[in-house]
């Protein structure tokens, strides 16, 4: 199995758990603590983290939070560069990859 559909699959869980509650502090906590475990224990993780959307959410709000910078591959391609776009983007490519149909 690869990384990223691994990844996925987890947070696709995890997702689905906190009905995708992006306010929810407990999910933020559980994904955080995910995306950790997956940094620890996961060879190169980093290299597929732009295809893990709720993965890639926590990197955002890290670097939002504590006004660091990261770059993705598809939103400088996009050219979008304001942080609050971001991750509204970001929140929508999740809940198309995690939600139920």
């Amino acid at each position: 199995m690869d990384k990223d559909v691994f990844g996925n699959d987890v947070c696709k869980l995890l997702f689905i758990t906190y009905k995708g509650d992006f306010e929810n502090k407990d999910f933020i906590s559980a994904v955080r603590k995910m995306r950790a475990h997956f940094e620890e224990y996961v060879r190169n993780i980093y290299e597929v983290v732009e295809d893990i959307p709720l993965f890639l959410y926590i990197d955002y709000l890290d670097m939002y939070e504590n006004e660091g910078d990261i770059y993705t591959r598809e939103f400088d391609e996009l050219g979008i560069t304001d942080k609050k776009e971001i991750l509204k983007r970001i929140i929508e490519k999740c809940v198309n990859k995690y939600a139920l149909p």
